[in-house]
């Protein structure tokens, strides 16, 4: 599953089609992330082009009865389209099979950028 708006929603650029998808998700006993990432269209992110749009961490509290009956996904979409960035966007339904494999090298090059990044001694 996706979302689809006309703007880009860290920069507000106008563009038709723009195309977002949770890239990670992680939670706690109160805590609730999701990691977007878009891309110039849904046919970019299948054709393995690389986001146009940083990857943009969304977090906010909530209990754990909200995720009783609904899958982790179905929350975490419905839950980022109630943000100010995502109001207004569409579902994209697509065959997770195909979409998997590049999700899984994606999510690893970020991965690498941000485990690099932590591991770097600070400078003054």
């Amino acid at each position: 599953m996706g979302l689809t708006m006309q703007r880009d929603a860290n920069t507000g650029i106008i563009l038709d089609g723009m195309y977002y998808r949770i890239d990670k998700i992680n939670f706690n006993d109160v805590l609730f992330q999701v990691v977007m990432t878009g891309y110039a269209s849904q046919q970019a992110f299948q054709d393995q082009n690389l986001p146009i749009s940083q990857p943009r961490a969304y977090t906010w509290e909530y209990e754990k009865n909200d995720l009783l009956n609904i899958s982790i996904f179905e929350y975490s979409y419905n839950m980022i389209k109630e943000h100010p960035d995502f109001k207004g966007a569409s579902d994209v339904f697509e065959n997770d099979a195909d979409i998997e494999e590049h999700t899984d090298e994606v999510f690893n090059e970020y991965d690498e950028i941000i485990n690099d990044d932590f591991r770097q001694e600070p400078t003054e």
